[in-house]
């Protein structure tokens, strides 16, 4: 279990975001407090809408991670983050 004081304003990293498994992932951390930054590569859909309820919470990051030069941009994206972890 999470424990909300203890979460409050922390960044998290969620790769494959935009997957069933992702959006779940997202809500459990958001009802936490947390920052999300979502990493999906095709199918932003379901991170749009998500953004839409909680557009100071979540970023949306693109990348191929089968791509070196992609892999090298989300990097840059979230290098000063403070991203505490990465799931």
């Amino acid at each position: 279990m999470i424990k909300k004081n203890l979460m409050k304003n922390k960044n998290i990293l969620i790769l494959g975001a935009s997957s069933d498994i992702g959006e779940g992932v997202i809500q459990k951390f958001i009802k936490s407090g947390w920052n999300i930054y979502t990493h999906y590569n095709q199918n932003p859909k379901k991170l749009k809408f998500l953004k839409s309820k909680y557009p100071n919470k979540i970023t949306l990051i693109k990348a191929d991670l089968s791509n070196t030069k992609q892999i090298t941009k989300l990097i840059k994206q979230i290098k000063n983050k403070k991203i505490l972890s990465i799931v």
